[in-house]
């Protein structure tokens, strides 16, 4: 159980993935976090105006809600990045699905495409292993072999399980 003992600055409250969460900020930091609203315990309001929204990392430019949930699809908190990969021309639909129409998709032949989109770094990294059979994270390279080594990782429980 965490114990923030912080002042939280909220913003916005959002459905994802089936929970609501509470997207904020904790005064003493200056990034953006989400709090599932059903694990809040205790909470206390207080009589003093929030930080503004443009004050924290990543928000800047407000919360534009849209292109917010769209790069933070498993609502991680953490940085947004430029994410290249190859993907199945039958799967455009699911990224459009996940992350919106805020995205480059380049056809490459009648099987494959290439796909630049902005997404949570963490997220992504679940989001390429849930479509792993449909897509390859091509850039950036550190999530890349994030996921080679996971998808090898899962290799082996698998051989391990039914030799």
């Amino acid at each position: 159980m965490r114990d923030y003992k912080s002042v939280f600055n909220p913003y916005q409250i959002v459905m994802a993935n089936g929970k609501y969460y509470l997207i904020g900020n904790y005064d003493r930091y200056d990034n953006a976090v989400h709090c599932r609203l059903d694990l809040i315990t205790e909470i206390e309001s207080l009589n003093s105006p929030a930080k503004p929204v443009k004050k924290v990392q990543g928000l800047e430019d407000g919360l534009i809600l849209p292109k917010y949930m769209a790069e933070h699809v498993y609502m991680y908190s953490g940085k947004s990045v430029l994410v290249k990969m190859r993907v199945k021309a039958t799967a455009i639909s699911e990224v459009i699905e996940w992350f919106g129409d805020n995205i480059v998709v380049v056809p490459k032949d009648d099987d494959w495409c290439l796909v630049q989109l902005r997404a949570n770094e963490n997220a992504m990294f679940y989001w390429g292993l849930q479509y792993g059979m449909f897509v390859e994270i091509l850039e950036p390279e550190e999530l890349r072999n994030k996921e080679i080594n996971a998808l090898r990782e899962i290799h082996k429980t698998y051989c391990i399980m039914n030799p």
